[in-house]
């Protein structure tokens, strides 16, 4: 997974008004982040027009106010890491949201976007915001892979380390 200092920035920025660039995320907070990327509540391809093409990842740990944290990864580019272009997924953004109802409201038309549930983590993210874990979600299988992504995801075929090519 590849990021940019510059959205490393922008997660960090306080939050302002009108600019949705800015998420107001702690440092703390945005170490999570490979815990959050390995320990997923949901996994679901993107229900944004925006991205499309992007795969999600919802939490259930949360930002500073409270708010699940939500993970938007492009698949399939290629970054510069110590110098060398690797192949990668790119993460555009991450920022707290009440993930629970924004998955909600979006459930009943992108149910079929839906690729990956923890069942535990899954329950506290629903319980955390107060809310009863739908039906829908209960009919579908967890800790499974449901379906692969409509987006390509990269898998390794070469390994990196210390930026060498091994």
């Amino acid at each position: 997974m590849l990021i940019t200092r510059g959205h490393l920035r922008d997660m960090n920025h306080e939050e302002v008004s009108g600019i949705t660039k800015y998420h107001g995320m702690s440092k703390d907070v945005i170490k999570k982040i490979p815990y959050i990327l390995d320990n997923p509540a949901i996994i679901f391809d993107s229900f944004s027009e925006n991205n499309p093409k992007a795969v999600c990842v919802l939490s259930n740990e949360t930002d500073d106010k409270g708010r699940s944290i939500l993970i938007v990864i492009k698949p399939d580019v290629s970054g510069r890491y110590n110098n060398i272009k690797i192949d990668s997924n790119f993460i555009l953004s991450a920022y707290g949201r009440n993930g629970g109802k924004y998955f909600l409201n979006n459930l009943a038309q992108h149910s079929n976007e839906i690729l990956f549930m923890d069942k535990k983590r899954t329950q506290e993210l629903f319980k955390g915001e107060r809310l009863q874990l739908p039906a829908q979600l209960k009919k579908l299988k967890f800790n499974t892979i449901i379906h692969k992504s409509r987006n390509v995801v990269n898998t390794f075929s070469e390994i990196f380390l210390y930026g060498f090519k091994l």
